[in-house]
C-alpha cells in the first residue's frame, strides 16, 4: 500500500492510496493524479498516527511485555518524479481511470514494503470474476473522519447490469464500460473518500505459488459509501497490462 500526499494551502494532506507494482512505480486512479500539487509517497505505513507500527504483547496480568514488543522499520518517503495517466481518462465519464507514479528512487523491498502481483499472466488477464475481493485503505470511516490505521473489508463482485440499475435508480451520472467493475455498495462497507487509487485485490494462482493480485483500482462510488445500496466502481487492471507496461520506463 501506498500513501499519496499532496501540498495544498501550504500543508501536505493525504488524499489517496495506490499500489507498489516494482522498485519505481505506484499503480494508481488517473483522478489521483491529475494534479500539479503532488507532493509525495509513503511506504511501509499502517497507522498514521504512530512513528513505528508494532505488535504488541501482554503477559497473563494483561501487563505490556516490553521484551515482546515486535515493530516494523519506519515508513519511507519517495518524491515523484513523474507521472502519466490514461489519455482517455474520463471520457466517457470516469472511464480509463489508470496511473503510474515514477517514484525518485528505487524502493529497497522489505518486510513491510513489497510490491503487489498483477494480471500479466494471460491465465489470470482472462479469469472468471470472483464473486469476491478485498479492498484496503485509509479513507473516511462511517464517522466521515478519515482512519488512521490501514483497513481493509471484503466486499461482493456485483454484475455491471444490476450495477448499472443501482446507479441509474440513484440518478448518478456513470455509464459503465467493459473495463470497469463493481463491488460492494451494502450494510455500510464499502470504500469511500480518500481510498481512491488503491486495489481491489484477492488470492489468485501465480508462477511463484499462489499470491495477492490486484484485479481493480479504487475509481468511483457515491457520496454516501455504502448506505444507498450503491456499489462502487473499479477499474479493472487486467484490460490495462499492456498500457501499464508500455508506460513503465527502465528503474535505472
Amino acid at each position: 500500500m501506498a500513501v499519496i500526499r499532496y501540498m495544498e494551502k501550504g500543508r501536505i494532506v493525504d488524499r489517496c492510496a495506490g499500489t507498489l507494482i516494482n522498485e519505481r512505480y505506484i499503480l494508481t486512479a488517473a483522478h489521483c493524479i491529475r494534479n500539479e500539487n503532488l507532493h509525495s509517497v509513503i511506504l511501509g505505513e499502517h497507522t498514521k498516527g504512530q512513528d513505528r507500527d508494532c505488535n504488541k504483547y501482554y503477559d497473563f496480568k494483561g501487563m505490556l511485555d516490553h521484551d515482546q514488543t515486535d515493530c516494523a522499520e519506519p515508513v519511507e518517503e519517495f518524491g515523484i518524479e513523474s507521472f502519466e495517466y490514461h489519455h482517455d481518462f474520463n471520457r466517457p465519464r470516469f472511464s480509463n481511470d489508470i496511473g503510474l507514479l515514477r517514484l525518485n528512487r528505487s524502493v529497497i523491498m522489505k518486510d513491510h514494503i513489497k510490491p503487489i502481483c498483477l494480471p500479466v499472466l494471460s491465465e489470470l488477464r482472462n479469469m472468471a470474476p470472483l464473486n469476491k475481493y478485498i479492498v484496503t485503505g485509509w479513507g473516511t470511516t462511517e464517522n466521515d473522519n478519515p482512519s488512521d490505521v490501514l483497513l481493509q473489508a471484503v466486499l461482493p463482485r456485483v454484475s455491471n447490469g444490476a450495477c448499472q440499475e443501482r446507479i441509474d435508480r440513484s440518478r448518478l451520472n456513470i455509464q459503465l464500460g467493459s473495463k470497469q467493475m463493481c463491488a460492494g455498495g451494502k450494510n455500510k462497507v464499502d470504500t469511500c473518500k480518500g481510498d481512491s487509487g488503491g486495489p481491489l485485490r484477492f488470492f489468485a494462482n501465480h508462477e511463484e505459488g499462489t499470491r495477492f493480485v490486484q484485479f481493480g483500482i479504487v475509481s468511483v462510488g457515491t457520496a454516501s459509501c455504502g448506505q444507498q445500496n450503491v456499489p462502487g466502481v473499479y477499474c479493472v487492471v487486467a484490460d490495462y497490462m499492456d498500457w501499464i507496461l508500455d508506460n513503465m520506463q527502465p528503474s535505472f
